[in-house]
């Protein structure tokens, strides 16, 4: 699990293996799961997360759920005591990862994009530690803005002279 704040948003990653116990066709019972999931990263990260939310869940095969965490205004209430949640799944489930450190093992065992100077890539194998040490030496980049970034993107299948080339 990680988190980070981004403008207005709390951004919560969860891999695959915290997200299997999601139940995206029961309303109820994801509401129920991600209670359960806020208490705890209010008690682990001592957030205060109480009140009215609105949540964009991106659920994404390779790499597990992104919630992004949006509070509303509620000028009324003074104290925090129930989490309202208006829960939106959406359609682009696209991740790409923006290179910081060039490591020619995860660049050599990823396909890659690039556009505007920049790499992003896909990592091949979806393993657990294939993913971790991505996600280590990289920027996760996700939904609409991954779509977009791989619809205009130069598509590259790395090989050891252009990993060499890039590295």
């Amino acid at each position: 699990m990680k988190i980070e704040k981004r403008e207005n948003k709390l951004i919560v990653f969860l891999n695959t293996k915290t997200s299997e116990k999601f139940n995206f066709k029961n309303k109820i019972e994801l509401e129920k799961e991600f209670q359960k999931l806020f208490s705890k990263l209010n008690k682990i990260y001592d957030l205060e997360i109480c009140g009215n939310y609105n949540i964009e869940i991106y659920n994404i095969k390779q790499y597990g759920i992104i919630l992004e965490i949006e509070k509303q205004n509620e000028e009324y209430f003074s104290y925090c005591d129930y989490i309202d949640m208006n829960l939106n799944i959406s359609k682009y489930n696209d991740i790409l990862y923006k290179i910081k450190n060039y490591d020619k093992e995860i660049l050599y065992n990823s396909i890659m994009y690039i556009n505007k100077g920049e790499i992003y890539i896909i990592p091949r194998n979806s393993e657990f530690q294939t993913i971790g040490k991505t996600v280590e030496n990289c920027e996760i980049i996700y939904g609409k803005e991954a779509y977009k970034i791989k619809k205009i993107s130069k598509k590259i299948y790395p090989n050891i002279l252009n990993v060499e080339k890039i590295a």
